[in-house]
């Protein structure tokens, strides 16, 4: 919607209308996971974990936490406000966003799983990993939220 009206065009509050239709949802087998995977992943060389929050947050040392500060163990940081532009509020190139991926070892992995602090971000983080041709990624939409007030589960802090 910002860059709708950056480029000037029209917006209304006049509520639209549609014809009814029906929609059958069909959810993609794996694409939600449970923190049992993520728990797994921690250990599995042929899956990469991505934070899509900030690197502050990643590490622990500032912005909002969920409980307890840091990370899932073993995960990488790849922050989705960093994969906007934000002059145009659009996502980068496809070729930058793959390269951040890359340099955390999205592309080569077998699994990417993605987690934030309650699934938003990661969201947009999974949504770009499928464009650029990931066909299995899961979404962790409990993240940290779930994860951090469960002091059995391992968490890091630091770089």
């Amino acid at each position: 919607l910002i860059r709708w009206m950056q480029k000037g065009y029209s917006t209304s509050t006049i509520p639209s209308t549609y014809p009814e239709q029906s929609f059958t949802a069909k959810p993609r087998q794996g694409l939600i996971i449970q923190k049992s995977e993520v728990l797994d992943g921690i250990h599995d060389n042929n899956i990469c974990i991505i934070n899509a929050l900030s690197q502050e947050q990643h590490t622990g040392v500032g912005g909002r936490t969920y409980g307890r500060p840091g990370r899932v163990k073993n995960s990488d940081n790849v922050p989705t406000n960093e994969l906007i532009n934000p002059e145009t509020n659009e996502f980068f190139p496809a070729a930058v966003i793959a390269d951040r991926f890359r340099s955390v070892g999205a592309q080569s992995s077998a699994r990417v799983l993605t987690y934030c602090g309650g699934g938003i971000a990661a969201s947009a983080t999974a949504f770009l990993l499928t464009m650029l041709g990931h066909t299995n990624v899961g979404l962790y939409d409990n993240s940290l939220s779930e994860w951090a007030i469960d002091e059995s589960l391992p968490m890091e802090i630091g770089d």
